[in-house]
């Protein structure tokens, strides 16, 4: 784990270094100064990026496309094209969402290369490097459809849909509101999420569920999801909210402004192109922040740092100021949000579920752990800012294969309310 953590800060460290160069590619050198900065000195990706898990090689993959992308393009070395089409192979292995956005720029390739005649060579490199990439995956789906008929790369799709769509905690992650996942119902006994027939069971679960929710709930449910995948979540605990949704509102805003050179830039439109493409491509599934994180953060802040520089470099008085006010407000906006609004809660009534225990106060078994103190039949005081209370269930009748949930009402100086645990 100490190894796979050094990898990760010299990956992304590497990253840091890529979005200068192609900054400086596509646009100048201080649009890659720009770009560099607002990735390093982000708090966004900080707690992934010496990790043990996936997140920092994904990134270095992502940007690595994108930096081969940008040398082909920019100066038709054909070494870029190909680069950018191992690195693409290697990203969608290690984040298969990826794998379904190489077949659309194929096709996209093929149209644009038609319509923008003078871009011919460029729209053919992208098109090489996109077809390696495919290539590189072709065996592994060919494989697992001829063994398991499942052209996929691995399994964990239907478990992803299937919490993605769960009423209960709104297709979130249920760590965020403190419950466990209940999806060992659906499998075979002793089978994991990632068994092959469990993924399937699970996906098929997913699909009905999906199929029972009307127009409006299932848009609701979406909303919410796209809004804590582009501005974070209220429940977001790796950082405080406000500072997280700032800079992703920066970022946002700033890269908007780079919409207008999309166009003219066949490697930066892919590029924005991957951002909106993994977005939609999230939505349908299960939320976790570090997901938008890998997705979206390492190719806002080059969008960004192109738009910031465009309006610094090329935009009048009055639209640096038009810019600024804009950015201010929006960041002002979402600070509001994130220390005022109710944060999200387990959609228990909007749930099938029944009662199996309804009991007064006074009528429950507690103890106090750190952070708390019984004061009587049924009351606690907390001490502290978190707190630990026990609540003895040893004698109430349970069943294997069920999710349960204790509600808890509770009243204090801030009125009554709530508490989910």
């Amino acid at each position: 784990l100490a190894i796979q953590k050094q990898v990760g800060i010299v990956l992304s460290s590497l990253v840091v270094l890529m979005l200068f160069r192609i900054g400086l590619i596509v646009h100048s050198r201080h649009a890659g100064l720009a770009a560099a900065l607002l990735y390093a000195l982000s708090p966004v990706p900080l707690p992934f990026m010496s990790t043990g898990s996936v997140e920092p090689l994904f990134v270095f993959l992502l940007m690595a496309w994108a930096w081969g992308m940008a040398e082909g393009v920019a100066g038709q070395r054909r070494w870029g094209f190909v680069l950018a089409g191992v690195a693409v192979g290697l990203a969608s292995l290690t984040r298969a969402t990826l794998l379904y956005y190489l077949p659309l720029v194929m096709l996209m390739a093929l149209v644009m290369r038609r319509q923008q005649p003078a871009a011919r060579s460029a729209w053919n490199g992208l098109l090489l490097t996109h077809a390696i990439g495919i290539g590189m995956i072709a065996p592994f789906l060919l494989r697992n459809l001829l063994s398991f008929g499942l052209p996929a790369i691995s399994t964990g799709a239907g478990v992803a849909f299937y919490n993605g769509h769960h009423a209960l905690t709104w297709g979130f992650d249920p760590g965020y509101f403190g419950v466990a996942f209940d999806f060992g119902i659906l499998g075979r006994e002793g089978a994991t999420h990632l068994d092959l027939g469990t993924d399937r069971a699970l996906l098929g679960a997913g699909q009905r569920v999906l199929a029972s929710y009307d127009f409006l709930f299932a848009a609701k449910l979406y909303a919410i999801k796209l809004l804590s995948f582009l501005f974070v979540g209220n429940l977001e605990w790796v950082a405080p909210v406000a500072e997280l949704r700032s800079w992703r509102v920066v970022l946002i805003c700033l890269s908007v402004i780079t919409l207008s050179r999309l166009r003219r830039e066949p490697a930066l439109l892919l590029i924005a192109g991957s951002v909106l493409f993994q977005v939609a491509a999230h939505i349908p599934v299960l939320y976790s922040h570090r997901y938008s994180v890998v997705a979206l953060d390492a190719p806002l802040a080059l969008l960004a740092g192109i738009g910031a520089v465009t309006v610094l470099q090329h935009g009048s008085s009055r639209a640096r100021i038009f810019v600024t006010a804009v950015v201010l407000a929006a960041v002002a906006f979402g600070v509001v949000v994130a220390n005022t609004a109710q944060v999200l809660q387990v959609n228990v009534d909007g749930t099938a579920h029944i009662t199996v225990m309804d009991r007064d106060r006074a009528g429950l078994r507690l103890s106090a752990g750190p952070g708390a103190m019984v004061i009587g039949p049924g009351r606690v005081r907390t001490t502290a800012g978190a707190a630990e209370i026990d609540v003895d269930l040893t004698n109430e009748a349970t069943e294997v294969g069920r999710t349960y949930l204790l509600a808890l009402e509770a009243s204090g100086s801030t009125g009554k309310g709530t508490g989910w645990l």
